[in-house]
């Protein structure tokens, strides 16, 4: 009997510190919920930042935005979020957090970011020329609209660049659905595409050929007297230069006796 009783002894006073060490535990773990406030939970969220943890830097970042909507740190840390998006090459995650960052925080020195960025992401996700424009045009849009927004930042130079790019890709396509409508004999579809190349991205290297190709569409549609023109205007204006002798080949061709009197 002796020995159940010491038995029993033995099993409640193992059973009392289990639960002693559970309450313990429990209430340990309920002190550190309670210390991680917003303060800290944005400071581990940027710790794995700059540890390069993206993907654990997101899923913090995107709590902390949800929890902490009205907290002063509130429009860096939704630029953490976008660039965490950013650095995983999750291109669509990061134009939707960027373009949240413009909307909700447009007053604070973030915002500045966050349009560079929503550009960049558009221009990311901007397939080859040939191919759909939608990601190059709104490229282009998020660019204009830092140009005119930041007009004084130091980051105008790569917007104006890579706005540059945007835009001859653009001018790329035009010209050659312009080729290809000439090719076809369709010469005033061939007209609209180069004269809007003209009119819309005169900057670009594609501008010049596409007077060319004006040219040579109204040579097409019997507009002689003005295709004379146009190339001749090719001629002084780019003198030396191998479009300004194919010019005066055409030019020479439409003043060939068989082309006198032609309207």
């Amino acid at each position: 009997m002796k020995i159940n009783k010491f038995f029993a002894f033995c099993f409640l006073l193992f059973a009392f510190c289990f639960f002693e060490i559970g309450l313990i535990s429990c209430t340990s773990r309920k002190h550190i919920e309670i210390k991680l406030d917003a303060e800290d939970e944005f400071r581990l969220a940027k710790e794995r930042f700059e540890k390069k943890d993206y993907t654990e830097a997101s899923a913090r970042f995107k709590a902390f935005t949800l929890n902490y909507p009205q907290s002063p740190v509130a429009a860096e840390a939704q630029y953490y979020l976008a660039e965490s998006y950013f650095q995983l090459k999750d291109h669509l995650s990061a134009e939707e957090e960027y373009a949240r960052l413009v909307n909700d925080f447009p007053t604070t020195p973030f915002a500045e970011q966050g349009q560079f960025g929503l550009g960049l992401c558009y221009w990311r996700q901007s397939p080859h020329y040939s191919r759909d424009p939608t990601m190059t045009e709104k490229a282009i849009q998020a660019f204009q609209a830092f140009i005119y927004r930041f007009p004084q930042s130091d980051l105008l130079p790569k917007v104006e660049d890579l706005l540059s790019k945007c835009q001859e890709k653009l001018a790329h396509k035009d010209y050659e659905n312009g080729r290809l409508y000439l090719n076809l004999k369709q010469y005033q579809s061939a007209l609209i595409y180069f004269q809007d190349i003209i009119k819309e991205y005169p900057q670009t290297r594609w501008a010049k050929d596409a007077r060319f190709g004006v040219a040579m569409a109204k040579e097409g549609l019997n507009r002689i007297e003005e295709a004379k023109d146009e190339y001749q205007k090719i001629i002084e204006e780019f003198k030396g230069e191998s479009i300004a002798k194919k010019a005066e080949k055409r030019l020479k061709s439409l003043r060939s006796p068989d082309k006198i009197g032609t309207k």
